[in-house]
């Protein structure tokens, strides 16, 4: 456990808001980025991550003193993510009338700073199973051990580590189709 998370959980404990601020500051870039690529959807990323915050910041009083923040904010942040995507997918006309939550935000194929290479490798995540989209990010983007993600996602590390290698393998195939001109991007 790191130095940073005993303190945090001291605080939080206490009901300090200048500590919850500061883990704000710290893990919610991350986890936007993780929700954001979960998703495909910078409004429902937004969404999502406050409602993470406001989970996290309930929980607080009763954090027990050997939490790793992080990862407890990770898993807040796939729950809340899981909780969405069923509700979305029982609300039959958003199922009809809009994008499913597989696919990439088209917005984001119009952004003018995005490269084709970004746009690419964006839309073949959002085409992965989510198990294997969001153990590939936790491990690659977010930087964790598997053991870490695989805490988070409940699944044991060398179970989370054949998810990661399924999403390098599809996103290499995908993607090497793609570069050779074998598939319609």
């Amino acid at each position: 456990m790191r130095r940073d998370d005993e303190r945090w959980v001291a605080g939080l404990r206490a009901g300090d808001p200048a500590v919850f601020d500061e883990v704000h500051a710290r893990h919610a870039p991350r986890l936007y980025g993780f929700l954001r690529r979960m998703t495909g959807r910078a409004d429902v990323a937004d969404d999502l991550l406050q409602d993470a915050f406001v989970s996290f910041a309930r929980a607080a009083p009763t954090l027990r003193e050997d939490t790793d923040v992080g990862a407890y904010l990770f898993t807040i942040a796939r729950n809340a993510y899981r909780s969405h995507r069923r509700w979305a997918l029982l609300d039959v006309a958003r199922w009809f009338s809009a994008p499913h939550p597989e696919v990439c935000d088209p917005r984001f194929e119009e952004r003018a700073d995005a490269t084709e290479a970004a746009r690419r490798l964006e839309r073949e995540l959002g085409a992965l199973p989510d198990e294997q989209r969001e153990a590939l990010l936790l491990v690659t983007v977010d930087g964790m051990s598997c053991e870490q993600a695989a805490r988070i996602v409940g699944v044991s590390a060398a179970a989370l580590r054949k998810r990661v290698s399924r999403a390098r393998a599809a996103l290499g195939d995908a993607l090497g189709e793609l570069a050779l001109g074998r598939a319609t991007p």
